[in-house]
Parts: structure tokens; C-alpha cells; sequence
């Protein structure tokens, strides 16, 4: 494979796994789940930070240009609506 398989495609993959069955997740599974989401939290940390340092620079010149900042907030996690 030219680019290897990042975590949201192995979160999906053992989300795949685990709701395939009426079964409890097995031990591995949850091994697997707290590895991927330590593994998630430090790229989350890393992203951030990165709103944290480079946001700023962007919205001034954004500003100076006449533009409204960027917005950055948390997603919409309620799902979708019925």
C-alpha cells in the first residue's frame, strides 16, 4: 500500500467488528480500542496546538483583508436528526 491505514479506518474497522455481534467486545477488542484512542488523543493534542499557533497569524491577515476569522468549535455530536 502506498499510504498505510490510519486510525479513523481502524476505529471503523474494530467499530465494524464489535457491532457485529449481540455478543460483549471481546478482551482484544478493548485492548485495541484504548490503543487507538491513546494513539487518537495524541494527534488531537497535536491539531490543538496547532489551532492554538497558527490560527492567529491567519486571522490577521484575514482581518487586515477584510474576511471574518476562522471559526474553529467542536462538531455536532448529537448525530443526525429524525
Amino acid at each position: 500500500l502506498n499510504y498505510p491505514i490510519k486510525v479513523n479506518n481502524q476505529i471503523a474497522g474494530l467499530a465494524g467488528v464489535v457491532g457485529s455481534t449481540e455478543a460483549r467486545p471481546t478482551k482484544q477488542s478493548v485492548v485495541v480500542f484504548e490503543t487507538l484512542t491513546k494513539e487518537l488523543e495524541g494527534y488531537l493534542v497535536e491539531l490543538r496546538q496547532a489551532w492554538k499557533d497558527l490560527l492567529p497569524p491567519i486571522d490577521e491577515i484575514l482581518k487586515k483583508n477584510g474576511h471574518p476569522a476562522v471559526d474553529v468549535r467542536p462538531a455536532d455530536t448529537r448525530g443526525p436528526r429524525a
